[in-house]
């Protein structure tokens, strides 16, 4: 996680917890899971917005065809997700490349995906929620 969004997290998550600071006794707990993965959620949209407005433009292009899919995820189904995206015209706002595996491995090396040891693609929480995926079990999710 980059330092920024590692800060923005807690911070996010402090905020949380202080405007629900009249509820909570001084034995509690400062921070709950429930005030991180709210911040989590948060601080994910905002680390996706602000690599595609500085970085990588065409991210926002993935993020419609990544929408929905539950990781981990089987390589040939994210390729073939990959493969479905519709880009952009402008040459500023394409990828390094279009092809789906080379495109994969991009991802790979920009740590936004990470390949598992039983084959599959994974992707780490703080992209997940930015770019809307789905994973089952963790911490239920806060209003």
């Amino acid at each position: 996680m980059a330092p920024r969004s590692f800060l923005k997290l807690f911070s996010l998550a402090g905020e949380r917890s202080l405007s629900k600071i009249e509820s909570k006794s001084m034995t509690e707990k400062l921070l709950d899971p429930s005030d991180l993965q709210g911040a989590l959620m948060d601080t994910s949209k905002d680390r996706i917005r602000e690599l595609a407005h500085e970085e990588y433009p065409w991210l926002e292009d993935i993020k419609s065809s990544l929408k929905g899919i539950k990781v981990p995820i089987a390589k040939t189904d994210l390729t073939n997700k990959l493969k479905s995206t519709e880009w952009s015209e402008k040459p500023e706002k394409q990828p390094p490349t279009l092809n789906p595996s080379e495109l994969l491995q991009y991802l790979l090396q920009l740590g936004i995906i990470e390949s598992r040891s039983d084959g599959r693609i994974n992707m780490p929480d703080i992209y997940r929620y930015g770019f809307e995926v789905k994973r089952s079990g963790g911490i239920k999710r806060p209003k």
